[in-house]
């Protein structure tokens, strides 16, 4: 199709559409409110305003009903079709961008393929050590993915909905908790439909699956908390439940070494169209030692009660080795980070910090880093992880705007270079020694000298634009605004 031609199309089709829309407004505001209105609070702070203006009276609803949504999308579809036959026949093509990539929130590393979960792209799948990408995640369902994991059979689990909630944008919540045995081909939902986000999903080798589940940034309730799966994840069962209603399931270690050690950190916060509360009297973490039939708060960090403790992060290291430097004076044992971030994502003496335990967890320090004067000085709730190489337990990560990289256990930090900003995952390939991946809010990115130098994806086709223009002039040249990648 010549370039202009196509232009015309894209106007008539935008034109066609508009009209649609209108029609949909008008049909959505004479139906009965019986159709269009189930009982239950609002989804999104943008629902209020959205509703009112939908309903003829301008009254505004207590929540929307999705097969009436669903109804109104295929109305569109239909008026097109009869307005704009020509329009309604086209196919799409994808034209980009395929080289820039968006934020992804978890990895996984399967035999011979390694799975990128997207912010609200999706799974993607690839077999070429990540640098390029094929979708592994059907169209019509949600996109949100907040969480990945492989289990030991090589089943993939995908919790949707993103955890990581926005300063002043707005992130999506989920369906729920799906399943693939066939690499990401097809999918099952397997329950947990009003969990509304995932903040992390771990199996350990002896067949025990954990899911972290957040709950509805906007909405207290639901299935919040940690979950756990004894089939491969076909059924759960809440493992752990939060303090109140408006905390959920944040982060998930599992110790190397035994795995009926377990940690997770719960979260209190809640979004409303006025006010951001990233933290609260619910936030804290804990630990069971007989694989999640008792649990513990794990003492010597701020955690319940505490309503200036936000989001909190944890990992595990592997067989202990000597340090070179001593904590305190602590005898060496199993190391354990966890990350503490104040409610409004900023440091606070007694409120936040960096902390180690080279005892198992039984005990930990605060040790001075500059995790909160650079990394997360300012939003440490968009990120909120720590990881660990699994050869070697003094060498971390901890993600924030910078890649803080450790090599003595958290006494000292460089920073990365040459990656996009906003860190999510780090993963290490279980196949291949020394070979680690990263997702960003700029794409994948794959190491082959063990985080020391990384290379960005060259086919990433997902991204998050939020808005597009076409040149009057040159109307092949299409413009397109995108989150935290430019235009």
């Amino acid at each position: 199709m010549h370039p202009r031609t196509a232009f015309g199309t894209i106007l008539a089709l935008a034109t066609a559409l508009v009209l649609a829309l209108v029609l949909t407004a008008a049909s959505l505001a004479s139906a009965p409110a019986s159709q269009v209105l189930r009982s239950g609070p609002l989804a999104e702070p943008a629902d209020t305003m959205t509703a009112a203006r939908a309903l003829a009276d301008g009254s505004a609803p207590t929540g929307l009903d999705l097969a009436a949504a669903l109804e109104q999308a295929r109305l569109v579809a239909d008026t097109t079709a009869e307005v704009a036959p020509e329009t309604a026949g086209l196919d799409w093509a994808m034209v980009g961008p395929t080289n820039i990539g968006g934020r992804l929130t978890d990895i996984a590393v399967g035999d011979g393929a390694v799975y990128a979960a997207t912010a609200n792209g999706g799974v993607w799948r690839s077999t070429d050590g990540g640098d390029t990408f094929e979708p592994a995640w059907p169209d019509d369902l949600t996109q949100a993915i907040g969480a990945l994991a492989i289990t030991p059979s090589g089943t993939l689990l995908a919790g949707t909905g993103e955890l990581n909630p926005g300063g002043g944008s707005i992130t999506f919540g989920g369906t729920g908790m799906y399943r693939s045995t066939d690499g990401g081909d097809t999918w099952a939902l397997v329950g947990l439909e009003e969990s509304g986000t995932f903040g992390r999903i771990m199996a350990d080798d002896e067949g025990t699956i954990w899911a972290a589940a957040g709950g509805n940034l906007f909405v207290p309730g639901g299935e919040r908390g940690l979950y756990r799966s004894t089939d491969d994840g076909q059924t759960w069962e809440l493992a752990l439940a939060p303090a109140n209603d408006t905390t959920g399931g944040a982060d998930i270690a599992i110790d190397p070494t035994d795995p009926a050690v377990v940690y997770v950190s719960m979260w209190d916060h809640l979004r409303t169209p006025g006010d951001r509360i990233y933290g609260g009297t619910g936030s804290g973490l804990y630990r069971t030692l007989d694989g999640g039939e008792t649990w513990s708060a794990v003492e010597g960090i701020p955690g319940p009660g505490d309503a200036a403790v936000g989001r909190i992060g944890v990992a595990v290291g592997g067989d202990p080795v000597p340090l070179s430097i001593n904590i305190n004076g602590a005898a060496v044992g199993q190391n354990v980070y966890v990350s503490v971030i104040h409610t409004d994502g900023r440091p606070s003496e007694g409120d936040a910090g960096f902390y180690r335990s080279v005892d198992g967890g039984n005990t930990f320090v605060e040790i001075p880093s500059p995790l909160f004067e650079t990394s997360q000085s300012s939003f440490g709730w968009w990120f909120g992880r720590i990881f660990v190489d699994p050869a070697n337990p003094l060498h971390i990560f901890v993600p924030g705007v910078q890649l803080l990289e450790s090599q003595d256990g958290g006494l000292t930090f460089a920073t990365s270079a040459g990656v996009h900003a906003d860190q999510h995952i780090v993963v290490w390939d279980p196949h291949q020694t020394g070979v680690a991946y990263l997702g960003n809010d700029g794409g994948f990115y794959r190491s082959d000298a063990n985080g020391a130098a990384w290379t960005k994806a060259s086919y990433e086709p997902w991204t998050q634009l939020y808005t597009l223009d076409v040149s009057d002039q040159f109307p092949d040249r299409i413009v397109a605004g995108l989150q935290d990648n430019g235009c």
